[in-house]
């Protein structure tokens, strides 16, 4: 079974958690005030997606993206903080590699298509 690094925890409590905010029911979903722009109860946090939303600054996402965006974390940052404040159960060491692994071929695909293009401008004269 394959699982999601957006279903290892819930948007709701992370973001009541990081921002000591109150949240109030809105139909199935909740409302709370933007913590990135402060805007009051513009934002929707939807539980059946466990995913949050806001109508007036755009932001949204999972809670990945909620804690990158919030505490100014990158990924791996973001998981290792996780890992320490909410339990979190990831592999850092081997998911570090794949990561420097896929860069590696992603600057190594942009060298070749870089060439691949100049051969092709070359070749069109």
């Amino acid at each position: 079974m394959k699982i999601e690094f957006s279903d290892l925890l819930n948007i709701e409590e992370v973001m009541k958690k990081e921002t000591d905010l109150p949240t109030k029911k809105v139909g199935k979903n909740l409302q709370m005030t933007c913590p990135f722009h402060g805007g009051s109860d513009s934002l929707r946090i939807d539980i059946n997606n466990n995913r949050y939303n806001c109508f007036a600054c755009k932001a949204g996402g999972d809670w990945l993206q909620f804690l990158m965006d919030y505490r100014g974390f990158s990924f791996l940052e973001t998981l290792a903080y996780a890992q320490e404040n909410y339990g979190v159960e990831v592999e850092l060491d081997s998911l570090k590699s794949s990561l420097k692994r896929k860069s590696e071929i992603k600057r190594k695909a942009q060298k070749l298509n870089y060439r691949l293009k100049k051969i092709i401008k070359a070749g069109t004269r």
